[in-house]
């Protein structure tokens, strides 16, 4: 007789089911980080992993770094065009 009246969740406690829903697990980034397959001396990975947890965070700042300080100096060392000369 039980059985015959149950109903499911979703119709009884929808506003429950929706709670659980959006609780569960980390909030979604607004950039999402992307999976790649990147090979690495292993003297560097173990040099990172030795440091602790969130090496693989630590690689990716040193990487960031690197590409920021690598786009500093394009910009700086870009050679001007020379001024044009005007006809006397």
């Amino acid at each position: 007789a039980d059985f015959r009246r149950a109903r499911p969740v979703r119709e009884v406690f929808p506003e429950l089911l929706e709670a659980v829903k959006h609780a569960r697990g980390r909030p979604k980034l607004a950039q999402t980080k992307q999976h790649i397959s990147l090979r690495l001396d292993p003297h560097v990975i173990a040099g990172f992993k030795a440091m602790g947890p969130g090496w693989q965070r630590r690689i990716n700042e040193v990487l960031a770094r690197a590409l920021a300080r690598s786009r500093a100096n394009a910009t700086a060392t870009k050679p001007r065009k020379p001024a044009r000369r005007r006809a006397a």
